[in-house]
């Protein structure tokens, strides 16, 4: 049973990125420009 009395002062976890296992800390994912190709349907432009 939790015990209200004992409270973790921070949460280690969320004090840094959160862990991926596609991408290394830092890396960002790629900004690619996006097309309308009608309706509001977006798809990548090809490059």
């Amino acid at each position: 049973m939790p015990d209200p009395a004992q409270r973790r002062s921070r949460f280690a976890r969320l004090d840094q990125e959160i862990p991926s296992a596609t991408r290394r800390i830092g890396e960002a994912p790629l900004k690619l420009a996006l097309s309308d190709v009608g309706n509001g349907h977006l798809v990548a432009a090809e490059g």
